[in-house]
């Protein structure tokens, strides 16, 4: 079988060669359009799978995770293991006396991941991810599952979206705490 990226390809050339087909050489007009049609259907979806994984690879990095995503890993093993990090998830997120709900248990384990690692963001209207400064950290909370990050003070707004990881750097926090947690059993 051919890779998608080769398929699309092939699809998108088999559509031009029965257009061309269709418009050059037909006995009659009424078959000639029969076939350039029957090639737009084997064209048109061809090139926008192939505009899709064009445009996917120039957006996707596997090398990252959303934070969100990072967070609700993290905190699974966490819950796995009995850490402190889940505890403190648990009982130190949301406000006033109550725990938190799910959303701000992401937003507190993702204060916690960019506590300990680099964590990246695109600022609108840009859409270039560039690494947070622990500066703006130190001025800013995460927010709506740990999806944004937003200025302390009311009114600034939205300081980062698309709030991503490196994958490596999650894996290193997943293994540094599953340790932390032996230590605890102790």
């Amino acid at each position: 079988m051919l890779p998608s990226s080769s398929m699309s390809k092939f699809w998108a050339g088999i559509g031009v060669e029965v257009i061309a087909v269709g418009l050059g050489v037909s006995i009659t007009p009424a078959w000639g359009w029969v076939i350039a049609f029957a090639g737009l259907f084997f064209f048109i979806p061809a090139v926008k799978k192939w505009w899709g994984e064009r445009r996917q690879s120039v957006t996707s990095h596997p090398e990252f995770i959303t934070l969100k995503d990072a967070a609700v890993k993290l905190y699974g093993e966490c819950r796995a293991h009995k850490s402190k990090w889940a505890t403190g998830a648990e009982e130190l997120s949301g406000a006033g006396i109550s725990r938190g709900n799910s959303d701000d248990i992401l937003n507190w384990m993702a204060t916690l991941i960019a506590g300990k690692k680099p964590v990246y963001g695109t600022r609108a209207p840009s859409i270039v991810r560039e690494k947070i400064s622990k500066e703006i950290l130190k001025h800013a909370t995460f927010i709506k599952s740990a999806t944004r990050l937003e200025h302390f003070l009311p009114g600034e707004g939205v300081i980062y979206t698309n709030v991503e990881m490196k994958v490596a750097d999650l894996n290193e926090l997943i293994e540094q705490m599953s340790f932390e947690a032996v230590d605890q059993e102790d």
